[in-house]
């Protein structure tokens, strides 16, 4: 007899994916593509099989070679086209919540040896209609799969946290309150740490350039 129990010590969701496109495309010098606002609310993920392509989102120009990993939001692309004289890539065009997934940041992937074999299963597969939530499926783990091991960035909200946490065991008597948690959240990390080392008393208000000229009384 035999009873052994693996438990996660941080339980994590799924990407919840509803995948509609496929695009296998195999582009030479000739290929471009030019894009306006399109007011799509889907999001693009580009895997690069081979070559190099150069992607504009945002203001930023991605540069996405063999192996590489791009995923945004449709309506931030400007242009996409190869930067040398071949690019082979599959474009995911989805629907869903993509927690874990960094957006509009090329991740360069380990690949696995039946990437482009899973890959080419979802694009035979995609157009029928029994096969659509298995095919979602498939990506969606495909998406985990490349991005495993990635480390990014900390979002505002994980940098927040940790400025608190090393506060709070550096200075145990001096605990922030509920509502200057919530300030600090729309402060930022940087400001954050401030107001807790005591050089920011009130909020500036060069710290709320994105929410207008004046302070919104949400943040006190």
């Amino acid at each position: 007899m035999l009873s052994i129990m693996s438990k996660s010590p941080s339980a994590r969701p799924t990407p919840h994916i509803v995948l509609n496109t496929i695009w296998k495309v195999e582009a030479d010098e000739s290929y471009h593509g030019r894009y306006g606002p399109t007011h799509q609310s889907c999001y693009i993920a580009i895997r690069t099989v081979d070559g190099v392509g150069e992607v504009k989102v945002d203001k930023t120009v991605h540069i996405l070679r063999k192996n590489s990993l791009l995923v945004f939001r449709y309506d931030d692309m400007s242009y996409y086209e190869p930067a040398q004289d071949k690019w082979d890539f599959y474009w995911f065009e989805f629907e869903g919540s993509i927690p874990a997934v960094p957006l509009s940041v090329t991740v360069e992937t380990e690949p696995y040896a039946d990437d482009n074999e899973i890959m080419e299963q979802c694009f035979l597969s995609l157009s029928f209609p029994s096969e659509a939530a298995y095919v979602s499926t498939l990506f969606s783990s495909l998406l985990l799969r490349w991005l495993r091991g990635y480390e990014g960035e900390d979002t505002v909200e994980e940098g927040i946290i940790g400025a608190s946490v090393e506060h709070l065991i550096n200075n145990p008597e001096k605990c922030p309150t509920v509502s200057e948690l919530r300030r600090m959240q729309v402060w930022g990390k940087e400001a954050s740490e401030s107001f807790l080392n005591g050089s920011l008393e009130f909020p500036q208000r060069n710290i709320f350039l994105k929410c207008g000229s004046k302070m919104p009384r949400s943040c006190f």
